[in-house]
């Protein structure tokens, strides 16, 4: 779930580079095509932004939901 939830805003850009009249992936193809490199990078910095936003939200609501979940992590595991 938390991957899927950092992978949607890609899959959202690739649907607007192929037919839109708006949105962020229509931002990008109207940089790249009138050479805007500024504006071009700050669209991905927006797109890198909400997917690391989306991914964090999940795993919050992820670990709020399962609290009985251990941890993988060998240095938090107890022996018992």
């Amino acid at each position: 779930l938390r991957i899927a939830a950092a992978v949607a805003p890609i899959g959202a850009v690739v649907g607007e580079w192929v037919g839109s009249a708006g949105g962020l992936g229509w931002l990008m193809l109207h940089a790249n095509a009138r050479a805007k490199i500024d504006l071009m990078f700050a669209a991905l910095i927006v797109l890198a932004a909400l997917a690391l936003l989306l991914y964090l939200g999940v795993d919050r609501l992820m670990r709020r939901a399962t609290p009985w979940a251990q941890s993988s992590d060998p240095a938090t595991l107890t022996d018992s």
